[in-house]
């Protein structure tokens, strides 16, 4: 018999294969496996403690749904139940597929080391691989009849004349934006495959980064799903949240359980003297509260009432078909999202720029949606009132001092620069502030000493910053600061935003100039605007970022320049706010060395003025 006619009888013995009647999951139980290289829970495909996955899978069968939208947060299986509700397809409703993914390193290797073993040791999907292995490649794989492609963003050449019944979109929202900037939509793109099949089913999924992006806004335009439990006490029914207070925007009349820790969880105080959290209350204390009888929900209790919950629909509007999910990581088994771990993660969250951007995101699957604000003069006023009480010019006596840094701002015709001494807590303190007019001026000021209040000791600069000019075209008059006088003691910075492809919140990087490098810290300005005026000027939030109490009006005035906007974002007033790019700079800092090194420092300190 010929390849060709063996080719035909198998695809021919293919569509007289009975299908199974059955639930996607209960097929799964018995036909997938999930070797140790994909999962720790290596094995058949269970679900016992994760049923919120069961009704999910369904969607892949259900023929009444064709749009589907999975706001998942980290951890709760999102990828696993797309490999298990294709390998279905592929074995009970063989139809060509695709999966597109943010780009072609992280394709390869989910292609590799999480698609490829979970098909070897899977006898339902084995059987079907063709003998012949230009058939089976590894972004374009034929399982009898059916042809399943692998496309990176933009790729344009990969996808061009394939049609799908079924697209898989993982992470929409990174694809998306690398499709944008080209100038495409990779949605409309893909949903353009699957015109000439009927039954076709469109899956999209992600962590929701911006409520303008493509995950929650396909997942608002749903039926908008959520997971309701039982409590356990009253028996009536309600959501789990990790912080209701950012969800009920979204779901107003939804119930929804929170954690609580401390007092409000019937155990003692979890605030030290100092007004910081003491974790270790909070680990021991935390627990779920049912919004309507008030009683504490332990991690167990939540274990046996996940697994007897179901998805409601919450928007009755929705178009036909069109079917979303939201899950947070609260309702996952892993122990990295109990409920202890996910409030100690909260709190801790508030001490990093971007933290709690991110924490909405991977954890509570829910978009960053920052709200308008304006810092006002009494807002710094009172960052000065709650401040250890110094003068401009000298740095306060805290036992735990560990150095002193410059950042300086390049305008066209001045610059602008910033002291702060940095502490081993992490707490900094505004020292001086000032303008000067050349480069030549840097140096001095580096070297200039300031003294510990109530002390003999004095202290310089050890480290400085040096923006290169994104607006003031002096990059190069930096770059040759940097590589000459400021060699081994200042790095140049550069502000970016996600509208440079900047998915980071930093990134220490080199420049090339002259024949030489030099370093280069690259960091995401809206986090770091967002770090300085709102959680340590207007919020301030761990009360660490401190002023002298002789402030100039000068300062003022260029630190409540900025504004937020919840359509625009970051505004200013009158373009004057150089010290606030200044202070943005330190603010990094503690992101970069993080507290081991300033506790480490502060070590050092004290042990040099012991002798």
């Amino acid at each position: 018999m010929t390849l060709g006619a063996t080719k035909l009888l198998a695809d021919y013995v293919d569509v007289l294969r009975p299908i199974e009647h059955r639930s996607v999951v209960l097929w799964a139980r018995d036909n997938i496996i999930l070797p140790e290289v994909v999962t720790q829970n290596d094995g058949p495909f269970d679900t016992s403690n994760c049923r919120y996955v069961d009704e999910a899978l369904e969607d892949f069968r259900d023929p009444t749904v064709s749009d589907n939208t999975w706001c998942w947060a980290a951890q709760v299986f999102k990828s696993t139940a797309l490999m298990v509700g294709l390998a279905y397809k592929i074995d009970q409703h063989p139809e060509n597929a695709i999966w597109a993914m943010p780009n072609k390193d992280l394709l390869k290797a989910f292609a590799e080391t999480k698609w490829k073993p979970v098909v070897e040791a899977s006898p339902a999907l084995r059987k079907h691989i063709p003998k012949e292995a230009d058939r089976f490649k590894k972004l374009e794989q034929q399982f009898g009849r059916m042809v399943l492609t692998f496309i990176a963003t933009g790729s344009q050449k990969n996808s061009k004349g394939r049609s799908a019944a079924l697209i898989l979109i993982d992470e929409i929202d990174d694809v998306e934006a690398e499709w944008n900037k080209k100038g495409m939509s990779v949605i409309g793109m893909l949903d353009s495959r699957t015109k000439s099949f009927s039954g076709s089913k469109v899956f999209k999924t992600g962590t929701p980064q911006l409520p303008s992006g493509p995950s929650w806004k396909g997942f608002m335009a749903g039926d908008r799903r959520l997971y309701f439990v039982d409590c356990p006490h009253c028996r009536k029914e309600t959501t789990l949240e990790i912080s209701p207070e950012h969800t009920a925007q979204y779901f107003p009349g939804v119930p929804a359980a929170r954690v609580v820790w401390g007092e409000d969880a019937g155990g003692p105080s979890a605030k030290k003297a100092n007004g910081e959290w003491d974790l270790k209350i909070v680990q021991d204390t935390a627990r779920l509260k049912c919004p309507h009888c008030a009683k504490l929900i332990t991690e167990g209790e939540k274990a046996a009432a996940v697994a007897l919950g179901r998805w409601k629909a919450t928007n009755p509007d929705a178009p036909e078909g069109k079917r979303s999910r939201r899950i947070p990581s609260i309702y996952s088994p892993h122990a990295k999202c109990s409920i202890a771990a996910l409030a100690v993660k909260f709190l801790t969250c508030l001490d990093t720029p971007g933290g709690l951007r991110n924490f909405l995101n991977e954890e509570c699957a829910l978009p960053w949606q920052p709200k308008g604000s304006t810092v006002a003069k009494s807002d710094i006023d009172a960052v000065v009132e709650r401040s250890p009480e110094y003068l401009l010019g000298e740095i306060p006596n805290v036992a735990d001092f560990a150095m002193m840094t410059l950042s300086v701002d390049v305008q066209q015709s001045c610059f602008w620069w910033v002291k702060r001494a940095w502490f081993g807590t992490a707490a900094s303190a505004l020292v001086d502030y000032g303008q000067i007019l050349s480069f030549d001026e840097i140096m001095t000021l580096a070297d200039m000493k300031h003294r510990i209040k109530g002390t003999d000791q004095t202290v310089s600069c050890m480290f400085g910053l040096i923006d290169m000019g994104f607006r003031a075209k002096r990059y190069k008059g930096v770059y040759d600061f940097v590589l000459g006088p400021g060699a081994g003691r200042f790095s140049a910075t550069q502000g970016r935003t996600g509208g440079h492809g900047f998915t980071k919140t930093i990134i220490e990087n080199t420049f090339d100039h002259a024949g030489r490098q030099g370093p280069l810290i690259q960091f995401d300005d809206p986090t770091f605007k967002y770090a300085l005026y709102l959680n340590a000027v207007k919020d301030r939030l761990k009360n660490n970022w401190w002023l002298p109490r002789n402030l100039g009006k000068d300062y003022e005035v260029q630190l409540t320049d900025e504004y937020l906007t919840e359509k625009e974002g970051w505004k200013t007033k009158e373009d004057n706010n150089h010290l606030g790019d200044c202070e943005k700079q330190q603010l990094f800092l503690p992101t970069l060395w993080g507290s081991e090194m300033l506790a480490a420092l502060a070590a050092k300190v004290k042990e040099n003025a012991a002798r």
